[in-house]
């Protein structure tokens, strides 16, 4: 028997998602805070006055419960000011490492959003081979003097055979 959902997103139907990327960069809306920030996700519902920030990073496998903390450090006055204005704010920093190797912290913010399971897996899988093939990439580039922007990430740089 399949289990009833009861999830972040059964509670309400107003939620807005917003996620950083070159071509729509995310402002946090003046209702929850005034701020030069932006972080990667942005997930809010006015209904509920519940807003949640994600900021991933991409250490060395070493440095993951080191860039957890800056990024926890780098965002709480954002979290703060939220609260101040009556929003009840929550903050994942999600590390995925260079070299493929996922952290925990991604898991609990799939969980949070009461994914199902299968979902989560497939996701950390992808995300962790989309680490390890960029730093290949990143790698195979080390000698090309310039990048040009645009395509997909997943594209080489011109000159450069993965």
């Amino acid at each position: 028997p399949r289990r009833a959902r009861s999830g972040l997103f059964q509670l309400s139907n107003d939620w807005t998602l917003l996620v950083d990327v070159p071509s729509g960069r995310v402002q946090v809306p003046a209702a929850i805070a005034i701020t030069i920030q932006r972080p990667d996700i942005l997930l809010y519902s006015t209904t509920l006055r519940r807003v949640i920030f994600g900021e991933l990073t991409s250490p060395w496998e070493d440095r993951v419960s080191e860039a957890h903390s800056l990024k926890q450090a780098k965002y709480e006055g954002l979290l703060e000011q939220a609260a101040l204005n009556r929003w009840s704010p929550e903050l994942f920093t999600i590390e995925v490492g260079s070299r493929g190797y996922v952290a925990p912290s991604l898991r609990a913010f799939l969980c949070a959003l009461d994914l199902p399971l299968a979902q989560c897996r497939s996701t950390i899988a992808r995300c962790s081979a989309v680490a390890l093939r960029c730093s290949y990439i990143i790698y195979l580039s080390r000698d090309v003097p310039e990048w040009t922007q645009g395509g997909n990430t997943m594209d080489t740089p011109s000159g450069v055979v993965a």
